[in-house]
C-alpha cells in the first residue's frame, strides 16, 4: 500500500514537473529585465550644468554655481509633436525684468517621436529675456524660435551684453547670431528672413538671417555714434 502511494506521489511531481520549471524560467527572465525597465526613464534627460539633480547632474557641475530651478510649460507653440518648457529660477537683483519674480534660465524640449529630451544650453548661466516663436506667413506654422539672453549671474555696476540666437522649434538647431550686444534696438521677420538692428559698441548695424539655414545673409554698419547730431 505505501509502494502504491510513492508512486503515486512520484507521478505526481513527474506531472508537474514541466510547469515548475517553465514557471521558473519565466521568474529568472522577469528578474533580469526589472533593472533596464527601472533605469529606462532615468536615461532620458541628462540635467546641464548648474541644474541641481542629485546623483544624475553632470560632473562638472561641481564646480558651477548651483541655483534652484523649475519647470513650466512654455508659452512657445513648438508644433503638434513638440513641447516645450521653461526651466525657471528666481530673478536676481539687477535685472532689467522686474515685473515678474522669475526668469527662464534654460529650455527643455521634449519629442513625441523621440525618447530623448533636449536641453538647448549646457548650463543655466545666462537668461532668456526674450522668447519668441517666428512662423510661416501662410501655414502660421513655426519656422524658428528667436531669443535674447544675458549673461548670470548679473554682474554688478555694470550694463549686461545681449545675445541674440535662433533655434529650431525641435530644439536640434541654433546659433548665436549676435553676441556681446550693448543694445537690441529692433528684430523683425520679413517672410523667411529676419532682420536684426543692434548697437555694439559705437556702432549701429543691421543683421538679416536666413530662418531657414540660420545663415547670415548680410550685416552692415548704417550708423555711428559720433555721427549722431552732425
Amino acid at each position: 500500500m505505501n509502494t502504491q502511494r510513492l508512486f503515486l506521489r512520484l507521478q505526481r511531481f513527474n506531472t508537474l514537473l514541466p510547469a515548475l520549471l517553465t514557471l521558473l524560467l519565466l521568474a529568472v527572465m522577469v528578474w533580469e529585465l526589472l533593472p533596464d525597465m527601472r533605469g529606462r526613464g532615468r536615461e532620458t534627460v541628462d540635467p546641464p550644468v548648474g541644474i541641481a539633480a542629485g546623483s544624475t547632474a553632470s560632473e562638472h557641475s561641481a564646480s558651477a554655481k548651483a541655483v534652484p530651478l523649475d519647470i513650466r510649460t512654455s508659452h512657445i507653440d513648438a508644433g503638434p509633436n513638440i513641447l516645450v518648457m521653461n526651466i525657471v529660477a528666481p530673478k536676481e537683483d539687477g535685472s532689467h525684468y522686474e515685473s515678474k519674480s522669475t526668469e527662464i534660465r534654460n529650455l527643455l524640449f521634449l519629442n513625441d517621436g523621440s525618447e530623448k529630451a533636449i536641453w538647448l544650453f549646457p548650463d543655466a548661466s545666462q537668461a532668456i529675456t526674450r522668447l519668441e516663436s517666428l512662423n510661416n506667413e501662410d501655414t502660421k506654422t513655426p519656422i524658428a524660435l528667436y531669443l535674447e539672453t544675458e549673461p548670470r549671474p548679473y554682474k554688478d555696476g555694470s550694463s549686461s551684453r545681449a545675445n541674440t540666437h535662433l533655434v529650431s522649434p525641435d530644439g536640434l538647431r541654433k546659433r548665436a547670431i549676435a553676441t556681446e550686444l550693448d543694445h537690441i534696438l529692433s528684430h523683425r521677420q520679413h517672410g523667411q528672413t529676419l532682420q536684426l538692428v543692434y548697437q555694439k559698441g559705437k556702432t549701429v548695424r543691421v543683421m538679416k538671417v536666413s530662418l531657414t539655414s540660420f545663415e547670415t545673409l548680410s550685416d552692415r554698419v548704417v550708423a555711428t555714434l559720433s555721427e549722431v547730431g552732425k
